[in-house]
This record gives C-alpha cells, structure tokens and sequence, in this order.
C-alpha cells in the first residue's frame, strides 16, 4: 500500500513491532523525521517535501557514522566517493558529508508513493545490516593504504 507521509509510515512500522506509534511534530524548521534503532544502528526516518516529478513527499533514511579521525580525510573520502560510483542506480544509497557537523552519512531516498510499510522495513533491516558492517570498516580507515592512482592509470 502506497504512503500519503511519514506518520502514516511511522503508525504502520509501530504496528508491525507491536506498539503504540508517536505522534510526529515538526521541528522548527518543519521537518518531520523520527529516529529507529535497528540491530544497534540508529536510522534517521526525514520526510523531504514534493519530489521533482511531484510525486509526493519523500523518505530520506540516513545512517550517521560520526567524523573522520582527524588526518584520515584524504585517504576516507576518495574511498566513499568510489563507493558512490559502485552503488549506482534507482533510490541507490550514498555517502555523504555533513558540511555543518562532518560527520560521514549513508542515504537513500524513496518516493513515499511507490513504497509500503514491508518494503521501507526490508529495506530499514539492510540499511542496519550494511551499516554494521561498514561501521568498524570506517573505524579503520587509518590502516588503509591506497596507490597514488587507484584506476592504474599513468
């Protein structure tokens, strides 16, 4: 079944674990969203405004990884923008920066209207799958060695 918006997403997920769903309010700036943690991943629910094509608010899932150790930038960032390149495709995941904070966020967006309550909890179980992995991965970034040219180019 198609969603009309987050709190109707929010009631349903609730359903589905068996309890009482919250009622979402706005932030300040009006920006709906609520927190769920997962397998000990905590998974950020946003409701964005009307898509381009005017289909209707979005869902915006973020996962939050924290900052880059201090002096690891140059060898983290290259790496989550090759990531970016591997994941492509429709609603694909990607890294990106926080420019206020930067913190490192994995995310994807999907049209509320083309999703269910089923499809958004699969896909909320293997964002938290991933981001277990990748969290001690990123937590290692220091031992990772990269080749002046990662393509092999001369």
């Amino acid at each position: 079944m198609a969603l009309k918006n987050l709190q109707e997403l929010c009631n349903g997920i609730c359903a589905w674990l068996g309890m009482p769903a919250p009622t979402l309010v706005p932030d300040p700036l009006g920006t709906v969203s609520f927190t769920l943690r997962i397998h000990d991943i905590d998974i950020d629910l946003i409701e964005i405004g009307d898509g381009k094509d005017g289909d209707g608010p979005r869902l915006q899932l973020a996962v939050n990884f924290g900052a880059v150790a201090p002096g690891h930038e140059s060898t983290l960032l290259p790496l989550l923008l090759e990531s970016n390149f591997l994941m492509m495709g429709d609603n694909a995941p990607a890294f990106g920066r926080d420019p206020r904070t930067g913190d490192i966020a994995l995310q994807c967006g999907i049209a509320l209207a083309d999703t269910g309550v089923d499809a958004v909890c699969r896909t909320l179980i293997a964002f938290s799958d991933a981001a277990k992995k990748l969290k001690p991965a990123l937590a290692e970034v220091g031992s990772v060695t990269r080749p002046p040219d990662p393509a092999g180019r001369v």
